[in-house]
């Protein structure tokens, strides 16, 4: 058995419980089951490397009519970084 550091086996670990919430926000969301993509989202934005994220989860939110909440996501994806900050600072500008 390969002995890794704790820091990578907690790396690991994270990497996977974010990519278990992707796959189940994307699956809900294909299947219209908004409320349970919205939660597993929130779930994965937070474990991300980077702020897709939470920019998929701004988008939903908006898409909803969740304009408060879609702002604060719209945030944090700028906080955690974007290849394309664009769409982000669109919903934070929003009314």
């Amino acid at each position: 058995q390969i002995h890794r550091p704790r820091r990578l086996q907690r790396q690991m670990r994270i990497r996977a419980l974010y990519q278990t919430y992707l796959a189940l926000a994307q699956a809900y969301y294909y299947s219209e089951q908004i409320p349970q993509a919205i939660e597993a989202w929130q779930k994965a934005a937070p474990l991300s490397k980077d702020g897709e994220t939470y920019l998929n989860l701004a988008r939903v939110l908006w898409q909803e009519g969740r304009i408060p909440e879609a702002k604060v996501a719209a945030r944090a994806a700028l906080d955690k970084g974007l290849k394309k900050p664009d769409d982000a600072k669109k919903i934070i500008a929003l009314p």
